[in-house]
């Protein structure tokens, strides 16, 4: 329990008990000098705390009105100190009649404060349980939202690297056509310096057949057989000149192939570099933004943890509170059961004390007559003595009726000593038992 409960429960014990509290305290002054208005006074005074705590101000003064009415009718068989101490004691009443009024006031007011501030609890607990199931459900929307990103990320991966995996068998496949087209390339280069040697051969064979024609150009028919072979071989080297021509013409054709399909494969492979790239990237990019959503998710977690803790700990005050008002309601009823208590005591003592002021009286009564009747005696006695002194003759006869009658006297005085202990003893053993009683 806080210091500030424990001191609002404090002020409101305080402003509870002070008013019966000086009611009975003037209960209790009223007894120490008993009245025939002592009974009449204890009731008006209960009735009036009772109308002072329920009417308020209004309560106390028409209380007040009443007390003085009742003292004011039965003041007129009072003595000068009588009357004195009952104004004493209905100034006392009526101080006690505001003193409870206010008190009551006091006490209602932090009632009401502690109702209103209970309340006032209450109602944020209410808004910060609501506050905070909307926060779980924004938590729990978001944590479906990042749990769908993070397997639509996963998915996205997946076919990253099935298409990577892709990309790499084709690249492997261009790799191996591209060797192919090399060890080609090279074998139709190896076939064309062949056939540059052979045509090399072939152009000096035929210079020095166009030598040897120009001087046999003046022969005969083996000359003329020579060149008809000749014209054949010349013929037979055109027409190995013109495959030569398409074999280098289709050599040429087929590497400009060779080099656009390379040139394609490197564009492709360039291309899918710069693919690669970019999906790494984006592979790192989501990597990040996984980290950066699992980050979300603790944040997230902590946070509902912390929510959590804040709940539980407005729950234990709620109920804390809950506890303090059944507290502070069975400590009510605690003070006006004892309060009625208090006046069931009261009402008791009040008959115990008229019993033991008409017991004191009497004895009082009694003990008065007596130290009269010995009074009287000692004045008789005197009168005898002063008699019997104008009466005396003989001197011991005097003497001894003198001393007989002081005795008589110095023994009535003993008596009336007893006498007056004893009632300064009643009176005693009656503040002591008032004492007792209080």
């Amino acid at each position: 329990m806080d210091k500030s409960e424990i001191e609002l429960q404090k002020k409101l014990l305080f402003w509870g008990l002070i008013g019966p509290f000086l009611i009975l305290l003037s209960i209790s002054l009223s007894s120490l000098k008993p009245s025939s208005l002592q009974e009449i006074l204890s009731f008006s005074a209960i009735f009036g705390l009772l109308l002072s705590v329920a009417f308020d101000w209004k309560g106390a003064i028409t209380a007040s009105a009443l007390f003085c009415l009742i003292v004011f009718t039965q003041i007129g068989d009072m003595n000068f100190n009588e009357m004195i101490w009952t104004f004493g004691l209905t100034f006392s009443y009526i101080l006690s009649f505001f003193i409870s009024s206010f008190s009551s006031k006091e006490a209602i007011q932090l009632i009401y404060a502690m109702q209103i501030e209970s309340k006032s609890r209450l109602e944020n607990i209410w808004r910060l349980d609501e506050k905070l199931k909307d926060m779980l459900k924004s938590q729990e929307d978001e944590r479906r939202q990042l749990g769908t990103r993070l397997e639509e990320s996963r998915k996205d991966l997946f076919t990253i690297k099935k298409q990577e995996e892709i990309n790499y068998s084709i690249i492997q496949d261009h790799k191996k056509e591209i060797a192919s087209l090399k060890e080609l390339m090279e074998k139709q280069e190896f076939q064309l310096r062949q056939e540059r040697e052979k045509n090399g051969a072939l152009a000096s064979e035929v210079k020095d057949l166009e030598s040897l024609i120009e001087s046999m150009e003046g022969g005969g028919p083996e000359t003329s057989s020579l060149l008809t072979e000749f014209e054949k071989t010349l013929a037979e080297n055109n027409r190995l000149k013109e495959e030569l021509k398409l074999l280098h013409d289709h050599f040429n054709e087929e590497m400009s192939l060779h080099n656009n399909v390379i040139a394609g494969l490197r564009s492709e492979l360039d291309s899918f570099i710069k693919e690669s790239a970019k999906k790494e990237e984006e592979e790192l990019r989501h990597q990040r933004m996984i980290h950066e959503l699992g980050e979300h998710a603790e944040l997230l977690i902590n946070e509902k943890t912390l929510l959590e803790t804040a709940l539980n700990k407005l729950e234990e005050d709620l109920i804390r509170e809950k506890a303090s008002k059944n507290d502070f309601a069975n400590e009510q009823e605690q003070l006006s059961n004892a309060l009625k208590k208090k006046e069931e005591e009261i009402s008791e003592l009040h008959f115990k004390n008229d019993e033991l002021a008409a017991q004191f009286e009497n004895k009082e009564a009694i003990l008065r007559q007596l130290v009269q009747e010995g009074q009287a005696r000692v004045q008789k006695l005197e009168k005898e003595i002063k008699d019997s002194k104008q009466r005396a003759k003989d001197p011991e006869i005097e003497k001894q009726e003198f001393e007989a009658l002081a005795k008589n006297c110095e023994k009535l005085q003993n008596e009336n000593l007893s006498l007056s202990t004893a009632l300064k003893e009643s009176e005693t053993e009656k503040m002591e038992a008032l004492e007792e009683k209080m």
